[in-house]
C-alpha cells in the first residue's frame, strides 16, 4: 500500500507556521529563566551583582556550590527528609496492612464511624505542609488564597453540576491545592509585590476555570500557572510601590552618565 502524503492548503500551512513560532516562542520564554538561574550559579559574584551576565556564564566559578556544600544545615535537611520519608511511608503501610482487612468486614463494630472519619480528613484537610510554609513565612497566603477564591466563586457562577457539589468539586479535585501552594508560589516565577500576588493568584483562578468550563482540557491549572508566569515581569512593573523621598536625576546628567 503506497503512503498517502496529506497535502496542505496554504491556509493550513500558514497556521501550521504560526503554531510552530508561538509555540517557539512560548518555549524561549519558559526556558530562558532556568539557562539564566544555572548560568547565574556557574558567575562571579561581582560579575552577577554588575550585572554583565545576560545568558551565559561570565569568570566561570564553582564557589557558589563550593559555599552550599559546606552548609551543614543542607546536609541536615536531606538526613531528616530520608528519614521523614522511610520512617513515614513505614508507618503508613503497617497501619493500611492492619486497617484494610477489619474495615472491608461489614459485621466490625464502629466501622461506619471510622470510615467517616477516615474520609473527611481525605477530603477536608487543610493540609500540613502548606499551612507551615505560611507560617514560617516561606510563601506569602496572597497567592494560594487568591487562586483557590477565584476558583471558588467562579464555578459557583458556571455551574455545571450545580452550585457548592461543583465548586468543592473543582477546588478539591485535580492539583488545585498542590499549584495553588507548590507551583504558583515559586521565587522564580512569581510577583514580588503584595499586590502582585493578589493579582496573580486572581488570574490563575480565571484561567484555571475558563480552561475547566469552556475547553475541552478538564485540568486547566499547569497551564493558568504557565500563562501567568509570562506576566509575572508585566505585574511586578505595574503595582511596584512609590519610592517617597527619591529625587529623581535630572535629564541632563542622565544623558551624561
Amino acid at each position: 500500500m503506497k503512503n498517502q502524503r496529506i497535502h496542505l492548503s496554504r491556509g493550513d500551512l500558514l497556521f501550521q507556521i504560526l503554531v510552530y513560532t508561538v509555540l517557539g516562542l512560548l518555549s524561549l520564554i519558559v526556558l530562558y529563566p532556568l539557562i539564566y538561574v544555572v548560568s547565574a550559579s556557574f558567575t562571579s559574584p561581582a560579575a552577577l551583582v554588575a550585572g554583565k551576565m545576560y545568558l551565559w556564564p561570565v569568570n566561570p566559578t564553582v564557589s557558589s556550590y563550593k559555599a552550599v556544600l559546606r552548609e551543614s544545615r543542607l546536609w541536615i535537611g536531606y538526613k531528616n527528609t530520608i528519614f521523614y520519608t522511610l520512617l513515614g511511608v513505614s508507618i503508613n503501610i503497617v497501619m493500611t496492612v492492619l486497617g484494610a482487612y477489619p474495615l472491608s468486614r461489614k459485621d466490625l463494630v464502629g466501622r461506619k464511624v471510622i470510615m467517616t472519619l477516615i474520609t473527611f480528613t481525605m477530603f477536608f484537610s487543610g493540609g500540613m505542609i502548606p499551612l507551615y510554609l505560611i507560617i514560617r513565612k516561606v510563601i506569602n497566603w496572597q497567592t494560594p488564597v487568591a487562586y483557590i477564591a477565584t476558583v471558588a466563586v467562579l464555578t459557583v457562577l458556571f455551574r455545571k453540576a450545580g452550585g457548592a457539589e461543583y465548586m468543592l468539586y473543582s477546588i478539591f479535585g485535580g492539583g488545585l491545592f498542590l499549584g495553588a501552594f507548590f507551583m504558583a508560589t515559586d521565587y522564580a516565577t512569581s510577583p514580588v509585590t503584595k499586590k502582585g500576588q493578589l493579582i496573580y493568584g486572581i488570574g490563575c483562578g480565571l484561567f484555571t476555570v475558563f480552561i475547566r468550563y469552556f475547553g475541552s482540557y478538564n485540568e486547566g491549572v499547569c497551564y493558568s500557572i504557565m500563562v501567568m508566569n509570562c506576566c509575572t515581569a508585566l505585574i511586578d512593573k505595574c503595582t511596584k510601590p512609590t519610592r517617597f523621598g527619591v529625587v529623581k536625576s535630572d535629564k541632563k546628567e542622565a544623558a551624561a552618565k
